[in-house]
């Protein structure tokens, strides 16, 4: 999986993970190494605690051990959610079937491709912010048709929307975008502030120009290369 092509986002738990959604476990552990099949039964212990089937291997029903460390995933739509955990133990419930429990954190990854492919390139630019008219000058980690990941000369809120204005050295230029910060990405240690942003309003004419920018920034770093 190239790891440019897909963004990582972090969600609470409880807002994605239902009953009713399949899961895939895996573990390394020598005595049940593989990847299991189960599905969510229930979310309990406040929220902290997953009763989910028992798990399946080939169609086999294998009661992993309790303290057997899992990396969890769990698609949904185009999305897929992951975390670790660790198995609690299992039991028969209340109508007696066996289940098993696994712990659940309180944060949880959400994996999701990318529309557009990220392009690695460093080029100047200026963030105006909408509000203060203030204008931030940055350099760009990298670029796509959808946003860019940014590395400003000072910090810049969450949620912020401005305009920005790119001084690619290309054949094709466009104009300033209107553009929000999406993520934080932290501080570097040029002592920067780095940022995702997205881009704002983008109507299918402008969505074209920008990919064929980022065609054309992608042929130039081959030859560079």
């Amino acid at each position: 999986m190239n790891a440019r092509n897909f963004y990582v986002e972090k969600l609470k738990s409880l807002d994605v993970i239902k009953p009713g959604m399949n899961l895939e476990l895996e573990t390394d552990d020598p005595e049940v190494a593989g990847v299991y099949r189960s599905t969510v039964h229930d979310v309990a212990g406040e929220g902290r605690v997953l009763k989910i089937g028992m798990p399946t291997l080939g169609g086999r029903v294998v009661p992993l051990p309790k303290g057997t460390r899992l990396y969890v995933r769990v698609p949904d739509r185009g999305a897929l959610y992951t975390f670790y955990s660790t198995v609690l133990g299992y039991r028969k419930d209340e109508e007696g079937f066996y289940v098993t429990f696994i712990t659940l954190p309180g944060i949880v990854n959400k994996v999701q491709r990318r529309r557009f492919v990220r392009i690695p390139v460093v080029v100047d630019g200026i963030f105006k912010l909408t509000e203060t008219e203030e204008a931030v000058k940055f350099v760009t980690r990298d670029f796509s048709a959808g946003g860019a990941a940014i590395v400003a000369s000072k910090p810049i809120p969450l949620d912020t929307v401005g305009t920005v204005i790119f001084d690619f050295k290309t054949k094709r230029k466009i104009p300033p975008l209107k553009a929000r910060v999406v993520r934080e990405l932290g501080k570097t240690e040029s002592g920067g502030w780095a940022y995702g942003i997205q881009f704002l309003d983008v109507d299918a004419a402008m969505e074209r120009k920008l990919v064929q920018l980022s065609f054309e920034l992608e042929r130039n770093l081959r030859k560079e290369g």
